[in-house]
């Protein structure tokens, strides 16, 4: 059986009937915390129901902790992530009980939650949600900017943008190499190798866009769900054995760009860049699935 991990819009194709049955055959369903606030944001529209019955599809999946504090716990050293990264997984099955339950967005908006014995009202979660989603989209399109500009003047070689191979790889290890640091400073000893294992194609995502954004004009406007298939890239660790789901062309199209520039990379050293990880699009992945489920 397999581990499927669902982007958000994979969540929004899929049916709560075919994920519930995919999980009852014994697949693994994983879900990032970020695509319920990607759902929550739309509770507050016109279209109550419909986007309740996605929100709860979430309850057909395990969902993981935040991306850095998942990191962080698989590596050993969850003292290095904030406290606060690990909520998430504590508190969305509860919302989901509680949504689950709710007949408008008002009536959801008065119940209540107790998480870590601490009794917390739902309120006007979407509102949040979106306010709190537009702000890190924000920080991210600027970080997004910055790695553009600074592919520009680093790799603007014969009248062309270069960047491929241990050049590439390069680049999409500093995330890799300031957790290092974050992981000396709260005691713990994590080889680099580990963490570049498990980050890579998270950052190398990241560093790929802002490649697509170097070869575009400054006119071309920096996608801000860009941070959202980041964020779920990073539960994408490359020997995760997880299989991403996401009818996203775009975002496949990135992680296997950042796939084949790290086996060029490991060639050009003479190593071999070993991946587990699987793409598929939502298509594959009923077709998968049903297969299973008739043997």
């Amino acid at each position: 059986m397999a581990t499927y991990l669902l982007d958000t819009n994979a969540l929004q194709g899929i049916g709560f009937n075919d994920l519930r049955a995919a999980r009852d055959a014994g697949h693994d369903l994983l879900a990032s915390p970020i695509s319920f606030w990607e759902l929550v944001c739309h509770l507050n529209s016109t279209n109550f129901r419909q986007s309740q019955a996605n929100a709860l599809k979430l309850s057909v999946c395990q969902v993981l902790d935040d991306p850095l504090a998942e990191i962080a716990a698989d590596l050993g050293c969850p003292q290095a992530a904030n406290t606060s990264r690990f909520e998430d997984r504590l508190a969305i099955p509860l919302l989901l009980s509680e949504l689950q339950q709710a007949s408008s967005y008002e009536d959801f908006r008065g119940h209540n939650v107790a998480v870590d014995g601490t009794n917390r009202r739902v309120g006007d979660i979407a509102t949040r949600a979106q306010s709190h989603l537009s702000a890190e989209e924000d920080r991210f399109v600027g970080i997004i900017r910055n790695t553009r500009d600074n592919i520009r003047t680093r790799y603007n070689r014969n009248g062309g943008l270069e960047l491929a191979g241990v050049e590439f790889c390069r680049e999409s290890l500093g995330f890799a190499q300031g957790l290092e640091q974050d992981f000396t400073a709260a005691g713990c000893e994590v080889t680099f190798a580990a963490i570049a294992n498990r980050t890579v194609l998270g950052a190398g995502y990241a560093v790929a866009r802002a490649l697509h954004y170097a070869r575009l004009s400054d006119r071309a406007t920096i996608d801000r769900n860009d941070l959202e298939d980041y964020f779920i890239s990073l539960h994408l660790g490359a020997a995760s054995g997880r299989v991403m789901v996401t009818n996203d062309s775009g975002t496949r199209d990135a992680i296997r760009f950042v796939l084949g520039e790290f086996h060029q990379c490991g060639a050009q050293l003479g190593d071999d860049f070993t991946t587990s990880v699987g793409l598929i699009d939502c298509d594959a992945f009923l077709s998968e699935t049903r297969i299973n489920l008739a043997h």
